[in-house]
């Protein structure tokens, strides 16, 4: 009879610990995403970290149109899937890339390395990473500043 007991104990403690692990990542709650800001020279590079919470789909909006149509060099965020955690179960093959995750994940980091051609005037550039959940949105600018 003690025996019993013991076992219906283990047996509900592990089907706890299980259920815990599985619900761990699920994505409750409105999308958001934090983007950094970050400050570079002409010539200099880095890695930013973006983290976006509740996602189902995320894009960064690299391409950025040069005011009055003339051509100017601008900073450089790659785009690879391999930057991403967890990795995107679907890709959309587009410019900017669409990443999508089915369930939503609760957590997405992007590991977004930049760099600053020589040629880059001083200013600041945003490039707009946009993330969704369903039918809400959100979206924050990776600022980077480049100084002289």
């Amino acid at each position: 009879m003690k025996r019993r007991r013991v076992l219906t104990v283990v047996t509900l403690g592990a089907t706890a610990g299980c259920f815990r692990r599985f619900t761990a990542d699920r994505a409750d709650g409105p999308p958001s995403v934090d983007a950094p800001t970050v400050e570079l020279a002409p010539g200099e590079e880095t890695t930013a970290t973006v983290i976006a919470e509740n996602v189902g789909s995320m894009s960064i909006h690299t391409l950025v149109a040069p005011p009055d149509g003339e051509r100017e060099s601008r900073p450089v965020v790659e785009l690879a899937d391999e930057n991403l955690s967890p990795s995107p179960t679907s890709v959309n093959e587009s410019m900017p890339p669409e990443w999508h995750w089915s369930p939503p994940r609760a957590r997405v980091t992007y590991e977004a390395p930049i760099r600053v051609p020589n040629d880059v005037s001083s200013g600041t550039y945003d490039y707009r990473v946009g993330i969704s959940k369903e039918t809400d949105r959100d979206s924050e600018p990776i600022e980077i500043r480049v100084t002289a």
